[in-house]
């Protein structure tokens, strides 16, 4: 999928998301430079939430707000996506008060299934709709 420059960024993170999804399964393969016992991929997402995922959604509220504003037939999917980051946001205050492998199995394919949607359907979406002065504010509001 060609991704417009202004949405680049998010991409790249995503795919660290998609790693942490990928470790967040009950059979996770080993992946080099990921930790390999439960616990430790616990520790190790309760640390990328705090440190990187929760300022990664807060750019993509700001985004999804303007979205939302300037092109209204996109609102369904984004509510759809909110719903789905309330969950994974729950998941992540619990793992963080308990560490609960159910849980932290749980987070796997929730986030699989919510970055594929925000890159295979709204990405595609606000490319389509979006015009350059649209894109051009993305793109500020993910360089600050």
């Amino acid at each position: 999928m060609k991704r417009h420059p202004a949405l680049i960024p998010l991409s790249r993170f995503h795919r660290s998301m998609l790693f942490l999804a990928l470790i967040a399964r009950e059979n996770a393969p080993v992946i080099k430079g990921y930790p390999e016992k439960v616990d430790d991929r616990i520790r190790f997402a309760v640390n990328f939430y705090s440190e990187k995922l929760q300022s990664h959604f807060k750019q993509e509220s700001k985004i999804w707000e303007y979205v939302r504003m300037k092109h209204p037939a996109l609102i369904p999917l984004i509510d759809e996506l909110q719903a789905e980051r309330n969950e994974i946001n729950l998941l992540f205050r619990s793992l963080s008060l308990e560490g609960s492998e159910t849980d932290f199995f749980a987070l796997g394919p929730l986030l699989e299934k919510h970055v594929r949607k925000e890159e295979r359907q709204l990405f595609q979406q606000i490319q389509s709709v979006a015009d350059e002065n649209d894109l051009a504010w993305i793109e500020s509001v993910l360089a600050n």
